[in-house]
């Protein structure tokens, strides 16, 4: 254990949230540095008055941290030769090869659209470059989604395929990086590469491996519901609407904080248990955007949600790789970043986050699934306790 654990005790004790899960790992047999958890699975209620403390196995909604697990997936196929990172993705998924370009509106509000030109290669897909965004992220998105027929949040339990397929680029392919549902094409990719659903993939090459058995697309009964926070109490609790009524590379798994730490740490350790090669292991960790305008399109679209400096203004020389954003460096991150050169990082919509720093060989996760997302209460409550964590190993 840590030397600092009781200061992360005190920091977890005294958090003003709902619930908390903060655990930490080295990549050793017996890695386990941390283990700190506060407040509710479920709240106190007439049947049960004391309420249910949250354990680092409780069953959380992933939320986007479901595109880590996906990544893996893709990285095997690269491995095997199956898949190519330079790839025309609609070798795979000949739908990608009729998306349309969003052009804007005409005077009568009409939708405008164009013929795309430029192939989406599997790496765009892996790094967020295609040109998909989330409709729900912003106006011009909704009233697009809208004027296709399709919802604008493409989770939604009634959703089917169209809200995928159907919706346009807002970019040409490969201009800049924009949060969408890239991945969830990338998921289509697995599938037809592999003749397998996710859910029958994950489970075979990634969470049986592992040891994993409580991953999976499909809701148990036993999964905690979700909490928003607010300014002022009471918290609002709330069983998770149901997500994708099938499997999709962005969204959907379910997983315990002790299972997700699992993966973290066997990436830590060099792919351990999911990969034949050191070289697949590095290609999740390897630099991939090209030019300075994806870059600066990077920072714009994850600043809330891959480390609690990026808000400040620090990771000034934030990349990303395609299992997730690259923070740390030589100083220049900004506020007091511990972080080693390449840490990689990458969070899920209900405030919860996770952390691979194989220059100081650690690996950790904040998860509170709780709403809004990017909640200043969380931030601050990230900052500090990372701070601890990195001056523990630094004393070790």
């Amino acid at each position: 254990m840590l030397s600092v654990a009781p200061i992360l005790d005190s920091l977890v004790c005294k958090a003003d949230l709902p619930r908390l899960v903060f655990l930490a790992a080295s990549a050793s047999d017996d890695g386990q540095l941390y283990t700190g958890t506060g407040g509710y699975a479920r709240p106190p209620a007439a049947e049960e008055p004391h309420g249910e403390s949250v354990t680092a196995s409780h069953v959380f909604e992933l939320f986007s941290c479901t595109k880590l697990v996906t990544v893996i997936a893709l990285v095997q196929l690269i491995e095997q030769g199956t898949v190519a990172l330079e790839d025309d993705a609609a070798i795979f998924m000949p739908e990608l090869g009729r998306v349309k370009l969003f052009r804007g509106f005409n005077s009568a509000g009409e939708l405008l659209l164009e013929e795309n030109q430029t192939p989406i290669t599997v790496r765009m897909l892996a790094t967020h470059t295609a040109g998909f965004a989330y409709p729900y992220h912003s106006e011009t998105g909704r009233r697009t989604a809208l004027k296709l027929g399709v919802d604008p949040f493409p989770y939604d339990a009634k959703a089917t395929l169209r809200e995928i397929t159907d919706v346009p680029l807002m970019h040409p392919p490969g201009q800049r990086v924009t949060y969408g549902t890239s991945f969830d094409w990338l998921g289509l990719v697995v599938e037809a590469a592999t003749g397998l659903d996710l859910e029958a993939y994950f489970q075979r090459y990634i969470f049986t491996p592992l040891g994993i058995t409580d991953a999976s697309f499909r809701p148990p009964p036993g999964q905690i519901p979700l909490a928003y926070l607010s300014t002022a109490p009471p918290v609002r609790y709330a069983p998770s609407s149901p997500l994708t009524s099938r499997p999709l590379g962005g969204c959907g798994l379910k997983t315990s904080p002790s299972s997700f730490l699992r993966i973290l740490q066997a990436l830590l350790r060099g792919g351990d248990g999911l990969f034949c090669k050191q070289e697949s292991v590095e290609l999740l960790f390897r630099a991939q955007l090209r030019t300075e305008v994806q870059r600066e399109s990077l920072r714009d679209a994850v600043i809330p949600w891959v480390s609690p400096w990026s808000r400040k203004g620090g990771e000034a020389d934030m990349d990303l790789a395609i299992g997730g954003a690259l923070t740390g460096g030589d100083g220049r991150s900004g506020g007091e970043s511990r972080r080693g050169k390449g840490t990689l990082s990458w969070s899920g919509r209900a405030n919860d986050y996770w952390v691979i720093d194989r220059e100081r060989r650690v690996c950790y996760l904040l998860w509170t699934n709780t709403l809004p997302s990017a909640h200043p209460q969380v931030f601050e409550l990230w900052e500090k306790l990372e701070m601890a964590l990195y001056d523990g190993l630094q004393q070790q």
